[in-house]
């Protein structure tokens, strides 16, 4: 079987990790396969095409509009992992105008329904399946008749036959990971962690990256400290007690690899209940869910003065993590799937529901927002705004990639204009 995946970007919080896991598992379970990967923009890790070397994954890397089409032609199946972006509109709006024949799973590791990266009509009607990570990822604007699988992020497993002992109380050490964007995590998430009432604690952020609001708040920060990337997340983590992953409704990010990674080690996470990630753990089996930013500080301090309940916890993470967590079960399924798939006829995507112009693209993204952007801006708080304008996948991301479009320079422009009115 001839497996094409297509993601936006080549980063290790993305697709491509997952795809190499995919498939380095499926061909360990007896998969006759060949894949190859389509990164829709420029930029590569050297780390991770050092992986699909040794997987024997073929990399293309920003391929032309004709390869593309002819890859997608030539494909049993295509595995696109969405991300709302403007490479990624121009990837459907390709099939729509080409037509070219194709078996599309839709691979949906955001939750969905958070804007920008809610999935719009015109993705869901291109789908022939959908894999989706989140439970509550929708599946009412598929077409009829289209198989949906819901399995939980795929992880490279730790090169260890069990996980580090836990480490000792004599300071609690807690970490967050990933890129520190406004709007994927807490835009207060140095600030959660300042000041607990426990003797001794450090909070360290891995990632590589961060927004200008958080280096402001980090060189204030007596107890946060960022480390930067991490090449060996499972052994850099192994010092810690907690991940701390706090997210409001209006975040994001799904971290759904770094939760499953730290779970794996034992290592129990800590969110907040307004946020969808929350769906992913179970208070006091693994990790702890805080019903708002008052309680996530209490249940931290309360934890570190309990070493015993603490152990528990971790315990009960990991036993959880490895009877939940079937890797090869879950690609099992996959392959199941994609072999269904690839037994259907082929489709073409539906011209009549692809937008025309990248303006109505973006507004796409934004779910509910998109009426309220048209007809009543005004009703939008400052955060709101913020995200609209400025959010990957927001207004300003896709102008920067169509800076021609009047549509959305003046869509922007009216919003700024908003914005400041609302500032003074």
């Amino acid at each position: 079987m001839k497996i094409l995946y297509v993601i936006p970007r080549m980063t290790h919080g993305g697709g491509m990790p997952v795809v190499l896991t995919e498939v380095k598992t499926m061909r360990q379970l007896g998969a006759d396969l060949t894949a190859t990967v389509l990164v829709l923009e420029k930029g590569i890790s050297t780390h991770l095409m050092a992986g699909a070397v040794a997987v024997g994954v073929k990399v293309l890397v920003a391929p032309s509009p004709i390869l593309v089409s002819k890859l997608v032609g030539q494909a049993d199946v295509t595995v696109v992992h969405y991300w709302n972006c403007p490479s990624m509109f121009r990837f459907f709006r390709l099939l729509a105008d080409t037509q070219v024949p194709h078996r599309l799973c839709l691979s949906v590791r955001v939750n969905g329904c958070t804007l920008p990266q809610v999935v719009p009509p015109w993705v869901y009607a291109t789908a022939d399946g959908l894999v989706r990570l989140h439970p509550r990822t929708p599946t009412s604007a598929l077409r009829p008749g289209i198989e949906t699988l819901t399995i939980p992020s795929l992880i490279r497993f730790p090169d260890l036959d069990t996980p580090p002992a836990p480490p000792d109380f004599s300071t609690f050490r807690l970490f967050h990971a990933g890129t520190l964007n406004y709007f994927k995590t807490h835009p207060q998430l140095i600030a959660l962690h300042e000041g607990l009432s426990i003797d001794s604690y450090g909070f360290d952020i891995w990632g590589s990256g961060m927004d200008t609001l958080f280096e402001r708040d980090l060189a204030m920060a007596q107890h946060a400290v960022f480390r930067g990337f991490s090449a060996n997340l499972y052994a850099d983590m192994a010092p810690y007690h907690l991940l701390c992953n706090p997210q409001t409704t209006l975040s994001y990010g799904s971290f759904d690899k770094i939760m499953c990674e730290s779970q794996w080690m034992g290592k129990p996470v800590i969110v907040l209940k307004n946020s969808y990630i929350a769906d992913h753990i179970q208070t006091d089996i693994n990790g702890l869910v805080a019903e708002d930013e008052y309680q996530y500080r209490a249940m931290l301090e309360s934890l570190s003065a309990q070493p015993e309940a603490y152990k528990k916890l971790s315990d009960s993470t990991l036993q959880y993590t490895r009877s939940q967590y079937k890797r090869t079960d879950h690609v099992s399924s996959l392959i199941d799937f994609y072999t269904r798939m690839n037994q259907k006829l082929p489709t073409s995507a539906d011209r009549a529901c692809m937008p025309d112009q990248p303006s109505e693209a973006a507004l796409d993204g934004m779910g509910n927002w998109k009426q309220r952007l048209a007809d009543a801006p005004w009703s939008l708080s400052s955060d709101e705004l913020n995200y609209a304008l400025r959010c990957e996948g927001g207004l300003i991301h896709f102008y920067k990639a169509y800076p021609d479009d009047a549509a959305l320079r003046t869509r922007i422009t009216q919003l700024l204009a908003l914005e400041n009115s609302l500032a003074s």
